[in-house]
């Protein structure tokens, strides 16, 4: 009994297989295949949208820069020539520690003004140029107002 009992498990394990083995017809098949190729004809769209809007935002960026850096260009311009303002006004200054201090103060802030210039050079061949543009902005906030500071200082 105990062989029958084995022999009828492992005909209906057989029959199991078999009948599973059959519901997967060329149609099942062809189905399979079907959304497979959907699925890559969507992986090709949204591999074509993200190459799409990876040339979007680098020209976005190369307009940034080029903004900001035109506008940064044009800073420094305008502090070489407050510095050069400046620097007329130390010959009518009476004492000679202020002329001193001031032609001092004044090679300073020249110094800076150059610095960030080359600094603003290499930054577009760093990366990183969010961080970059808000730290560099802020650093000419400051020297705008360290040259406004060298007048206000020099009418007291």
């Amino acid at each position: 009994m105990n062989k029958s009992v084995k022999a009828i498990a492992a005909l209906l394990f057989a029959s199991g297989t078999l009948l599973v083995a059959c519901n997967n017809s060329p149609e099942n098949k062809q189905d399979k295949v079907d959304k497979a190729w959907e699925k890559s004809e969507d992986a090709k769209e949204n591999l074509n949208d993200a190459k799409e809007d990876l040339a979007e935002a680098k020209q976005d960026s190369i307009d940034d820069y080029s903004k900001t850096r035109a506008m940064w260009v044009g800073k420094f311009a305008e502090n070489e020539d407050r510095i050069k303002e400046y620097r007329k006004t130390i010959d009518n200054m009476n004492s000679k520690e202020a002329k001193a201090k001031a032609r001092r103060d004044a090679d300073e802030l020249e110094r800076k003004n150059k610095e960030m210039k080359a600094k603003m050079e290499k930054a577009q061949k760093d990366g990183n140029w969010d961080k970059f543009k808000r730290e560099f902005n802020s650093d000419m906030d400051n020297l705008g107002k360290a040259i406004s500071d060298l007048f206000k200082d020099n009418k007291k």
